[in-house]
């Protein structure tokens, strides 16, 4: 069965041959109920070849309504290849209900999709998702755009080309690639926190998750920050890594403060973390940090229930 698997994805490689794709996909789907084909799909390069697909899809065909059938259309067997592809995706991570659940895939789709796009694997309909992955989106869950899909698409193609050649890939699968946007953004229980910052009317999935999240995150630098301060009481943020961390801990502190004023009743939360929020107000020469911890009391404070 690992020839099977090595055969399969070799035929994705030649992508001019859609219906043949398109078939070859089917069966990489039909495959993936069993862990120990998955794993030998994995291998093959399967999620190179499916994520690549991805990209010649063109929603404008569905949404124009234009009706045609798969033999006269390209286009139309693009965008099915597409679809197939996705779904055939999900299966290979176990997100399917009839599929077992594959790390390996779930690391890799999280790394190369974002972990938003990745989540959404098993829950939106492909179509849906595959314009989300053919447009760009700017929001606290995704920043996407052409430049990180063509950074992914030249990451796929260099490792397609690869395992087609010599049989060998990156051995994460894709899971330790990380996109040059993403890179210095501040992310914070899977929120881009800047962008969470500039959009702080939003809705979010879970903003009781998210406030946990950025007061664990604030008591981690607040650590820091105190050893700092005991090495050098004048330059807290001078210290090695300390004018980032500084800048960090403030994004994080004003998006707590925004998800306090646009979600009522988050309040509760914070009973218990006010020694830490007055631990920061003691930060000489943070006075950045300083303003921001006190909007942050003044939402607690301010709140009647």
């Amino acid at each position: 069965m690992q020839g099977l698997s090595r055969d399969l994805c070799r035929g994705l490689y030649f992508d001019h041959l859609s219906e043949l794709c398109l078939a070859l996909v089917r069966c990489v789907g039909a495959l993936a109920v069993e862990s120990a084909l998955q794993a030998q799909l994995l291998a093959a390069g399967a999620l190179f070849h499916l994520l690549l697909s991805a990209f010649h899809y063109d929603y404008t065909l569905r949404e124009g309504g234009v009706e045609s059938a798969l033999e006269t259309n390209q286009q139309e067997v693009a965008n099915r290849l597409a679809e197939e592809s996705i779904t055939a995706c999900a299966r290979l991570a176990g997100l399917d209900e009839a599929c077992p659940p594959n790390a390996a895939a779930r690391s890799a789709l999280s790394a190369l999709l974002t972990p938003y796009l990745a989540r959404k694997l098993g829950v939106l309909p492909a179509p849906e998702l595959l314009r989300i992955l053919t447009a760009n989106t700017e929001n606290p869950y995704l920043l996407w755009d052409n430049a990180t899909r063509a950074e992914l698409r030249e990451y796929l193609r260099e490792q397609q080309r690869s395992v087609v050649r010599s049989g060998e890939c990156d051995e994460s699968y894709g899971a330790n690639f990380v996109y040059s946007a993403h890179k210095e953004e501040l992310v914070v229980g899977e929120i881009f926190v800047r962008i969470y910052n500039e959009q702080p009317t939003f809705p979010l999935e879970n903003p009781r998750q998210f406030a946990l999240d950025l007061l664990d995150f604030v008591g981690s630098q607040a650590q820091y920050l105190h050893s700092a301060r005991s090495l050098d009481d004048n330059n807290v943020g001078q210290a090695s890594g300390g004018i980032q961390r500084v800048a960090q801990t403030e994004q994080a502190l004003q998006a707590l403060h925004n998800v306090l004023r646009n979600n009522p009743g988050l309040e509760s939360l914070c009973v218990g973390h006010f020694r830490l929020l007055f631990c920061l107000l003691s930060l000489d020469g943070c006075r950045g940090l300083q303003a921001v911890t006190v909007q942050v009391i003044q939402a607690l404070t301010g709140s009647h229930t």
